[in-house]
């Protein structure tokens, strides 16, 4: 069998995802990935996948949007790249898969290249339905409402709520299936330094935007120092701090250590391997549940505080891998963190479940689950 994917986004989690999936897949099956020339995933890619570089790379990226700091000239160039797809044809592939999110441009661009005639053409929903109510989402959601909406034979969520939320849209899916995000432990197959765990270390991982949540830990930081005083948080991702909690940031310089860049892969390891505990404080109506952040905290085992919106709650807190608190809640925050801070017992069981968890959704579960359904939907054509 012969797997093409289409990746339709250059930086992010999105080709972290997609190279991992690949990989996976092919240990048994033949697979080619038409990728932008450039992306954060090139290093990830494994030998067994064939990689074209068919787009010219874009700068949109949720960073990018949030700082309206997009270059119109460059993006134009990578999104009609994206006429590229024709390269399908030639490939002659049993499955074209969009692991991406759909893409406006990879929508329209396999919807004009006729990507989805002679074989299943399959999507991954990352995200279904946020539950916002956002600008950005409903003019992104108005964008989508454009695209052409051609015959999909399979779409993959990765909760049953998703699954329902997608099932219930006036979509052209022919089934649905729920597989779940596998863990980004590819991180662990770079050389990097691996410091010994440091007491009472927090670490914040990704991009800092509004969705993301960042404020509300910066927030909870002084009553956590009250508590701890050797508390430290490390706050490691691309973008910039809002000035009320740069403020709060320098006032706790001994206790904030600052990143703002973008993180290489081979660093990421050791930022994981020396704390103690994960924070992703993300706002209500943006995530589901699943997070490129989250999945690396389980590859490391390490346990994780969370918002309780979308799946964390079933992911984080139900599989005793951390806690969730209230959304946008600085102080029930700085309780969680200080609870399992201190709790010596606690904390270790929290990260046994994470590494559990990161076994179970280990990549090689996660592509067996993705082969079986391809080879459901060819043998469902050759019924």
């Amino acid at each position: 069998m012969h797997v093409v994917y289409i990746m339709g986004q250059d930086s992010g989690g999105l080709p972290h995802y997609t190279a991992e999936l690949a990989n996976a897949v092919a240990k048994k099956e033949d697979v080619t990935v038409l990728k932008p020339s450039e992306t954060t995933a090139d290093d990830v890619f494994d030998d067994d996948v064939e990689t074209v570089d068919a787009f010219a790379p874009t700068d949109i990226s949720m960073q990018n949007i949030f700082e309206l700091n997009l270059n119109v000239g460059k993006n134009a160039k990578g999104l009609l790249s994206y006429r590229n797809i024709s390269k399908v044809q030639e490939l002659d592939p049993d499955i074209v898969h969009d692991p991406t999110d759909e893409f406006p441009q990879v929508s329209v661009f396999s919807y004009l290249a006729d990507a989805y005639e002679d074989q299943p053409y399959v999507v991954t929903k990352h995200e279904v339905e946020h539950g916002g109510a956002s600008p950005i989402l409903k003019v992104a959601d108005a964008v989508m409402s454009l695209v052409p909406d051609f015959p999909k034979e399979a779409a993959i969520t990765h909760s049953e709520e998703q699954e329902t939320a997608l099932q219930q849209q006036d979509r052209n899916i022919e089934s649905t299936e729920v597989i779940p995000h596998g863990v980004y432990s590819f991180f662990k197959d770079f050389d990097y330094d691996t410091p010994p765990e440091e007491n009472n270390h927090v670490l914040f991982f990704g991009s800092l935007i509004p969705p993301k949540g960042v404020e509300f830990l910066v927030r909870a930081v002084p009553q956590v120092v009250d508590e701890l005083p050797d508390f430290q948080l490390t706050i490691a991702g691309d973008g910039t701090l809002s000035e009320n909690c740069q403020e709060i940031a320098d006032e706790y310089s001994d206790h904030v250590t600052l990143r703002d860049d973008f993180i290489p892969n081979d660093e990421v390891g050791t930022l994981f391997e020396r704390t103690q505990l994960v924070a992703l404080p993300y706002r209500e109506g943006w995530q589901t549940g699943h997070s490129g952040t989250l999945s690396t905290a389980f590859a490391f085992g390490k346990p994780v505080v969370t918002s309780a919106i979308g799946d964390f709650p079933e992911l984080v807190e139900d599989s005793g891998a951390g806690r969730t608190v209230e959304p946008e809640n600085p102080d029930a925050l700085a309780t969680a963190m200080v609870d399992i801070l201190t709790d010596e017992d606690r904390r270790e069981s929290m990260a046994t479940a994470s590494a559990e968890l990161g076994e179970r959704l280990s990549w090689e579960n996660i592509g067996e689950q993705h082969i079986d359904l391809y080879y459901r939907l060819l043998h469902k054509g050759h019924a």
